[in-house]
């Protein structure tokens, strides 16, 4: 939709995507945000309708949201004119009690404002000026948020208007999306809470731009078939070799019968990811650890440590490690990051797990967040490095939101650099999905656990190859010094259970096998943001990744042949100059 400078992308939920002034994204999302007492994303029934479409854009939505305890419904319209005026407005009821930890507006603001200055005008009138963080902001950068203004690059003013509640904003980079978010009912009250029956939520959001920039009303035709211009790459002047990390795979605690050689002889990981929980009562998964170790395979042995373990890790002291142990990451299974505590309750038995030669991590197990908001320095207690574990999915499992969510992941690297004080850094484990939900009121954890809605339809297909490199590329670039990614086999595995009997294999399996082969230094180079390139210089030998909705027409300079190629969206095409 365009209305003279303004331009977005309405989805059929009634969201909208990449809100442009200029071409210049100023949201990259604009949405009415439902969710439950857990925090889960109640997905819309919507009727969305274009009402008209002469000097700008109006469009009328109806939707109702339906989850357990929570039925809402709501009307919304959003009008843009020529003139430069763009609002989004809902007015929405409650149909009996609806229990919720959040619902109203949200604005999804682009990583493009990192390090800018902006101003605020706060509910009671006063303004102060304040700057979008750079590196992660582990609480909220910005409260009570009446209206934001900042200045644009082509010399006009942007200010955005909230209403109908306090709002304020947080950095979603924290679960790796690609924004600056701002929405209401500050985090500071107590959540769930619960609207009345008949209870009436009605919030806008309006933006603005001065001076206004006048230009004629045009239209988009998406429909084109021309073929995309020819874009030139050149590798060896502008591609970057790094070193490849160890890249490991995890474990399914559930399927301790999962493992054989010959998966692993196919797979290749440079080690596996074994969790283990120390409790005052028992060590458990420790079947599945003795299983990885009678395979020879190197382990990074993830302790979770509870209160008085001490019975357990006498246990785990008896386990022969070899020459096996590659990392040992401790946990706190009573916070959500690693404390002094938990590493002095395994100091009785540093002989044994510390004495193995393997460098030891603290950190979470849970999203980056966590670590973020109860910062450990390593060296204060004793290890090596910090680690954490990465998921897309957190807030939004559209394919486009999942994509972008790689553009978070240096500022992600450079946060944890900034307190882990030249410590080594490991993700352990970057998933598809998370693996629990860690914010069911009344809910214990279990560390060994894996929810039903950990499981993703699209694992295994394109694109979720798509994301994988997508995501590991930031990762090596920031130098990361260890990556354990998602499980070897089952619904959350490199290979598939089916797959592993037909003896199929997902263009996720294959992707990985070419990732596997790596062992030395890789070559990245990218067009944008959407056009990514790995190769293996050496062996001639390397992947392009196109995760953008168009087709990409490019030649490689530096590679063998330098034939154009047209690579489809979506799609991840392997170039073999051996072949």
């Amino acid at each position: 939709m365009v209305a003279g400078p303004w331009s977005a992308t309405l989805e059929v939920d009634g969201s909208l995507y990449g809100v442009c002034y200029q071409g210049v994204e100023i949201l990259r999302g604009l949405a009415v945000v439902v969710r439950t007492n857990t925090w889960l994303t109640v997905t819309p029934e919507t009727n969305v309708s274009l009402i008209a479409e002469d000097a700008g854009f109006q469009v009328a939505i109806t939707a109702t949201n339906k989850a357990a305890g929570l039925h809402f419904s709501w009307k919304g319209e959003i009008v843009c004119d020529a003139l430069g005026s763009f609002r989004y407005s809902f007015k929405g009821v409650s149909h009996g009690i609806s229990s919720t930890n959040r619902i109203g507006l949200v604005a999804l603001h682009s990583l493009n404002w990192a390090g800018r200055s902006c101003e605020i005008t706060h509910s009671d009138g006063s303004v102060a000026t304040t700057t979008y963080p750079e590196l992660i902001s582990p609480h909220q950068p910005m409260k009570d948020i009446k209206h934001l203004c900042q200045d644009l690059d082509s010399n006009q003013r942007l200010t955005i208007s909230f209403a109908g509640d306090i709002f304020e904003m947080e950095d979603q980079r924290n679960w790796t999306d690609a924004s600056f978010k701002t929405y209401s009912r500050p985090l500071e009250l107590p959540f769930p809470y619960e609207l009345r029956e008949a209870e009436v939520v009605e919030q806008s959001i309006s933006l603005s731009v001065s001076p206004p920039l006048l230009l004629p009303t045009t239209s988009r035709n998406s429909n084109s078939a021309q073929l995309p211009a020819k874009r030139v790459l050149d590798l060896a002047k502008k591609g970057e070799t790094f070193p490849m990390p160890p890249i490991g795979l995890g474990t399914d605690p559930t399927n301790p019968k999962q493992l054989s050689k010959e998966l692993l002889d196919e797979l290749q990981p440079s080690y596996l990811r074994v969790d283990v929980v120390a409790t005052d009562s028992e060590l458990r998964g420790a079947e599945l650890l003795k299983k990885v170790l009678s395979l020879s395979i190197p382990v990074e042995l993830a302790l979770h440590v509870g209160n008085d373990p001490q019975r357990a890790l006498e246990q785990l002291s008896a386990v022969e490690f070899g020459d096996l142990l590659s990392a040992l990451l401790v946990y706190d299974l009573t916070s959500s990051a690693t404390t002094r505590k938990s590493m002095d309750a395994i100091q009785q038995h540093a002989n044994q797990l510390f004495g193995l030669g393997a460098p030891v991590f603290v950190g979470t197990d849970d999203n980056f967040t966590e670590l973020n908001r109860q910062r450990i320095t390593p060296r204060d207690v004793g290890a090596k490095g910090l680690s954490f574990s990465l998921s897309p999915q957190i807030h939004d499992s559209r394919n486009k939101a999942i994509i972008e969510t790689a553009e978070s992941l240096p500022a992600i690297i450079a946060t944890a650099r900034s307190f882990s004080m030249g410590s080594a850094i490991a993700i352990s484990p970057i998933t598809f999905k998370a693996r629990r939900n860690i914010h069911v009121p009344g809910r214990q954890i279990d560390r060994l656990g894996r929810d039903e809605d950990s499981v993703d339809d699209r694992w295994g297909e394109m694109f979720s190859a798509l994301w994988l490199v997508k995501s590991l590329a930031p990762l090596i670039q920031g130098r990361v010094d260890r990556i354990t990614v998602a499980e070897c086999l089952g619904p959350r595995g490199i290979i598939s259970n089916e797959d592993a009997t037909s003896g199929m294999r997902s263009p996720l399996a294959k992707t990985w096998h070419w990732l596997s082969q790596k062992r030395s230094v890789i070559t990245i180079g990218s067009l944008d943001s959407d056009l990514l390139v790995l190769a293996d210089l050496s062996k001639k030998d390397g992947l392009v990744i196109n995760s953008s909705a168009s087709a990409a027409n490019i030649s490689l300079q530096g590679w063998p042949g330098s034939a154009p190629l047209l690579v489809p969206a979506h799609t991840i095409i392997r170039l073999d100059a051996n072949e």
